[in-house]
């Protein structure tokens, strides 16, 4: 996907249209995906991305907004039902042509929000551990499965809680210990180059 966004960019034409057309291709990978291959296929998820890209492109005239901050407060009540209501069991995708826009408008609106929720130290942080905490979502993920296998009883909440916790933990471990690490050691590698 990362490969094909400058292609992606041109045939947008950097416009906010390219939402209806992100929608379009979710709900379709909705209905067909039943699988975890096809799941995490990437042409599964040109929707998911091109949602994005739609909503960066609208990103001005959302800031612009008479009543954004009621917008802002429904996106997010709006949000939390979806996620609630869509997110049992297995279902993969099952209501993403749903969340994928609503999570879109959202970020846009907080990227604008001088809010202290949004605009403080700690929110600060989490988006510092945010890409560790991406990159183990996948252990994240097995680990929450397990737990399901060995434990059918317990809350499914309280394993969401556990595997959030688990997986904040390890991100903050490897943003410190190794992503920090290599970035230093980039950073100094390529000012070396630059004076010699």
């Amino acid at each position: 996907l990362y490969f094909l966004f400058p292609f992606l960019i041109i045939l947008s034409g950097k416009s906010p249209k390219i939402l209806f057309f992100a929608i379009v291709l979710t709900v379709i990978a909705n209905l067909n995906i039943k699988t975890d291959s096809i799941y995490a296929n990437p042409v599964f998820r040109v929707g998911d991305f091109l949602c994005g890209m739609g909503f960066y492109f609208l990103r001005e005239q959302i800031r612009d907004l008479k009543f954004g901050n009621y917008l802002h407060l429904t996106t997010v009540i709006l949000l939390l039902l979806a996620c609630k209501n869509l997110g049992y069991g297995y279902q993969f995708m099952r209501g993403q042509f749903i969340i994928v826009p609503l999570f879109g408008l959202w970020i846009t609106m907080v990227f604008y929000s001088k809010s202290k929720i949004y605009n403080n130290k700690y929110m600060e942080y989490l988006g510092l551990v945010s890409y560790s905490f991406f990159l183990w979502q996948s252990v994240a993920i097995l680990l929450g499965k397990r737990l399901i296998r060995l434990y059918p009883d317990v809350n499914l909440h309280l394993i969401v809680v556990i595997v959030f916790i688990v997986t904040l933990c390890i991100s903050v471990v490897s943003y410190h210990f190794l992503e920090e690490r290599v970035r230093k050691y980039i950073l100094q590698k390529f000012a070396r180059k630059n004076v010699e």
